[in-house]
């Protein structure tokens, strides 16, 4: 995220109320979590590089 993202986003959030941003940080998890979901492992060949860095 750049700094004018974050300072737009910054701009929006002053004077939210605490409910607002339970409602809010909801719906951006539902949706996050509803694409999510759809992902899938799609390189056999990275997954394998991990691994063998992970362990």
């Amino acid at each position: 995220m750049n700094e004018e993202k974050v300072n737009n986003l910054i701009n929006e959030l002053v004077g939210l109320k605490y409910y607002e941003w339970v409602k809010l940080s909801e719906c951006v998890e539902k949706e996050f979590s509803h694409k999510k979901s759809r992902l899938e492992i799609d390189n056999p060949d990275n997954l394998r590089e991990n691994m063998k860095n992970y362990f």
